[in-house]
């Protein structure tokens, strides 16, 4: 399998400093189960800013107390300027690969996740990021209750995220086409072809 790749550079390289605010970059749909991080941060009084659009907008903001704030869609500059100075990204829900996690890695940054699917794949536990293993809201505040975000380097976030940038994946696709290319030739000289 070749992962989807993401541009590191992009994201690196952010001054400032870090604020008290976790981050969500999201489609506001309901697998996503943004309400279980909003419903968590509304427990614990946590800022919660809310990047991206989406149907099940209306019952989130519905659900969010006054830490809460919903960005909409922001551009490309404004949403690496967050992602480099939040505590950390949040990810509720299951991810098919979460390729926002990396972004927010490539920018340094620790990412809380649901321990599922793709986070399972670009998170190093107690690295870049922390898992919570339920998909509920008590499972979600336990690790919001006790992350440190000064636990971690951006320094360690960045190699992770480097794993998986544009040079790797360009990398990663030439040698298989260059298996492919080979297991072909060597086929077709096996069936007696001969150009």
């Amino acid at each position: 399998m070749i992962e989807p790749p993401i541009r590191v550079a992009d994201f690196e390289g952010g001054t400032g400093g870090i604020e008290p605010y976790f981050l969500i970059v999201a489609r506001l749909q309901s697998y996503k189960r943004l309400d279980l991080a909003i419903q968590a941060a509304n427990a614990l009084g946590l800022p919660l800013k809310i990047i991206g659009q989406g149907p099940d907008e209306a019952r989130l903001r519905a659900l969010a107390g006054r830490t809460i704030v919903f960005l909409g869609r922001t551009p490309d500059a404004e949403r690496i300027r967050l992602l480099q100075r939040c505590a950390a990204l949040i990810v509720p829900g299951r991810e098919d690969f979460g390729l926002v996690s990396l972004e927010a890695q490539a920018a340094g940054r620790p990412v809380i996740a649901l321990a599922a699917g793709g986070s399972l794949e670009t998170v190093v536990s107690g690295r870049t990021g922390v898992f919570f293993r339920e998909p509920s809201v008590e499972s979600l505040t336990a690790v919001l209750r006790t992350f440190d975000p000064g636990a971690y380097r951006a320094e360690d976030c960045q190699a992770q995220a480097r794993r998986f940038d544009v040079a790797v994946f360009s990398q990663k696709l030439r040698t298989h086409l260059d298996r492919l290319l080979a297991a072909h030739q060597e086929n077709r000289a096996m069936e007696g072809y001969t150009p």
